[in-house]
């Protein structure tokens, strides 16, 4: 997997026909592309990403967003970030126990949305191990402050767009890989079995 000839990351986006297979038409990612490299993929994305965006439902259904900076991202795709145990986004995950992370790299032309179970902990032991020194203006008693809990995310279901790493389906490029995730591992959704307009658009 790579990009197209003749652009490089960090350059301009390429337009959408510079990324078309010539003869091939509602491409189903598990004809190229399996299931732990798209994983692979998201992993590089989301980690190389330090801020992100974290979605949660409010009480009437509502979503809402908020920015982030994830402290770890484990080889499982599970995201930990911390938030005060007073705050809003504390207080939605733990009424639905759900979330959803979002990073975007615009270098790669690139998206990828987790979205799963989501916890709240204040283990002091693994608070103290992802204690980051930049967090102490919102935390100002550290680690071991009662302010200063974590979140953590398991990705169930990712959403995945990277022109960089041709992960989009010929000819529009503009739906998203989705796999999710269940007791045998990650499973790859053909975009052939989702509804998406007559345009491509997702």
């Amino acid at each position: 997997m790579g990009p197209p000839a003749g652009w490089t990351p960090g350059g301009p986006p390429p337009s959408f026909s510079s990324w078309r297979r010539p003869g091939v038409q509602g491409h189903a990612y598990s004809a190229h592309v399996t299931a732990d490299e798209l994983v692979s993929v998201a992993l590089r994305i989301v980690r190389e990403a330090p801020y992100g965006f974290v979605v949660t439902a409010e009480p009437e259904g509502a979503p809402s967003g908020r920015v982030v900076q994830h402290l770890e991202v484990s080889d499982e795709l599970a995201v930990s970030f911390s938030t005060s145990p007073k705050s809003r986004k504390a207080a939605r995950v733990a009424a639905s126990g759900m979330a959803t992370y979002l990073v975007e790299n615009r270098d790669r032309f690139a998206y990828v949305s987790l979205s799963g179970p989501a916890r709240l902990s204040d283990d002091l032991e693994e608070r103290r191990r992802l204690w980051d020194e930049g967090l102490r203006a919102f935390f100002p008693d550290g680690p071991d402050g009662p302010d200063f809990i974590l979140v953590e995310l398991t990705a169930q279901r990712i959403e995945l767009w990277s022109f960089a790493d041709e992960v989009h389906p010929d000819p529009y490029g503009l739906v998203p890989a989705t796999l999710v995730r269940d007791g045998g591992g990650w499973h790859v959704v053909e975009s052939g079995h989702r509804e998406v307009d007559r345009d491509g658009f997702d």
